[in-house]
């Protein structure tokens, strides 16, 4: 992709689109190998602070899902009721095709009645004011510009007492740790993406990682955008950082 590095920081939403269609072949690929795993307990994590498991009824959306993997945690958590359902939503196609493609390729049966994949926009979601009784982000508020306006729209079609999950990549404390964190997303990332042609797509993404918030300010955020209850979490020395947060009223935003 040919496109300047300060164009693809300013998060227009078509520009990431196509980024994310890009990488779609190799993104489950690459999200293994430069977090040697630890993605997929990240995502455990999440979900057990989440307190899905003690859902009976609802709905669960997992907004910005990629290629499915925390879908498919979602879907495990609360495989004791067929009465959870869990929408998946992202707005690159061919991060849905691959979904899909995984979905049919890994699920039983009676978990792909309880899934739906829908192609929408964060800032504009196609579904009724308090009809979510849970939403999940993995990886993808940093995308999306400004967070305050998703995190809005997120609040609008959860339910009172509903559950926001953000987890997302976040910069070490300690001078060592955000070092080291720095030079292998910023430098060893990028030339392994370069050998599939993806140098400047790794490269955008670890300079939104270095740019984003930290843990106290994406606390601010969530809490600006009417979300109460604000709890969070750092993980793998502070690379990573899980918020969980709770819809307590309906606030004039």
């Amino acid at each position: 992709m040919e496109i300047s590095m300060s164009e693809l920081l300013k998060k227009e939403p078509t520009l990431i689109r196509e980024l994310f269609d890009e990488i779609s072949p190799y993104y489950d690929f690459m999200n293994e190998l430069m977090t040697f795993g630890t993605i997929r307990w990240t995502r455990k994590f999440s979900v057990h602070v989440s307190g899905i498991t003690q859902l009976e009824e609802g709905t669960i959306l997992d907004l910005a899902c990629g290629t499915g993997d925390f879908t498919f945690e979602i879907l495990k958590a609360t495989k004791h009721t067929s009465e959870v359902k869990v929408i998946a939503v992202d707005f690159s196609e061919r991060m849905l095709f691959r979904a899909r493609r995984k979905a049919k390729r890994i699920l039983t049966r009676e978990d792909l009645e309880r899934v739906e994949w829908v192609r929408a926009s964060a800032f504009d979601l196609p579904f009724p004011s308090e009809s979510m009784s849970a939403t999940f982000i993995g990886y993808g508020i940093r995308n999306m510009n400004p967070p305050q306006a998703a995190l809005r729209e997120i609040h609008r079609v959860t339910k009172t007492g509903g559950i926001l999950i953000v987890l997302e990549s976040s910069i070490p404390k300690r001078y060592l740790e955000r070092f080291v964190n720095r030079f292998y997303f910023s430098k060893v990332v990028p030339k392994i993406a370069s050998l599939f042609g993806l140098k400047n797509a790794y490269q955008y993404l670890a300079e939104s990682m270095d740019k984003f918030y930290c843990p106290e300010k994406m606390e601010a955020i969530i809490k600006m955008s009417g979300w109460q209850n604000i709890k969070w979490w750092q993980l793998l020395r502070g690379s990573v950082a899980v918020h969980r947060a709770v819809k307590t009223r309906h606030p004039n935003i």
